[in-house]
């Protein structure tokens, strides 16, 4: 028997008659997770409040966010992150970075903005984690 599986779960599976008795086969696939990370602000321009601070980012995949994340480079700031101009959750960043744990359903070229509020420092780096299937 050969299981061969590539990075999209498609596949092909060879079986061999057994030589004597019966053979079965279950199969199970299991989601996949995706990471958008995205520089919203370099490292060092100073944060400034704002709305749609990056203009708007297609989501790549459809899937699950299960996370957003967002790191400053210093100081600190909150940002909202909107799916399609609807808010899905925001995080209060800090230098060591802070998720929140998530649930919204996403298709692939749906639009992600930011808004950036309580801004006091420079850089911001988020991530969203994507759950497919």
């Amino acid at each position: 028997m050969a299981i061969q599986f590539d990075n999209t779960n498609t596949g092909t599976i060879t079986l061999s008659p057994p030589a004597s008795g019966t053979q079965s086969i279950t199969l199970s696939t299991t989601s996949f997770n995706r990471y958008m990370q995205i520089i919203a602000v370099g490292s060092g321009t100073a944060l400034s409040n704002g709305t749609d601070i990056i203009g708007q980012v297609e989501i790549p995949v459809a899937g699950t966010i299960t996370s957003i994340r967002a790191k400053t480079s210093s100081g600190t700031c909150t940002v909202t992150f909107n799916i399609n101009a609807s808010s899905i959750g925001s995080v209060a960043a800090t230098t060591s970075g802070v998720s929140s744990a998530i649930s919204s359903a996403v298709s692939a070229n749906d639009d992600l903005t930011l808004d950036v509020s309580s801004a006091s420092g420079s850089g911001l780096l988020v991530v969203l984690t994507i759950e497919g299937s």
